[in-house]
């Protein structure tokens, strides 16, 4: 969504997320990725590793209050 923190980071849609904070994908599921996000204080910093095409690259962004 423009705005959002992702495409503030340059996240697109179609990008793919290859890990977490240095956690590979795998090890993720919905609901841990979810209390990652609600229980996070705003501000709170995350690494992700994406891929676009053949290019791979990480990216910090910043959680923001959900309204």
């Amino acid at each position: 969504y423009a705005g959002s923190p992702a495409a503030e980071a340059g996240i697109k849609a179609g990008d793919r997320l290859l890990s977490i904070n240095g956690e590979p994908m795998e090890r993720w599921n919905g609901a841990r990725l979810r209390d990652l996000t609600q229980k996070s204080a705003p501000g709170t910093g995350l690494e992700l590793q994406v891929k676009r095409g053949e290019r791979a690259w990480k990216v910090r962004l910043l959680l923001r209050e959900f309204i």
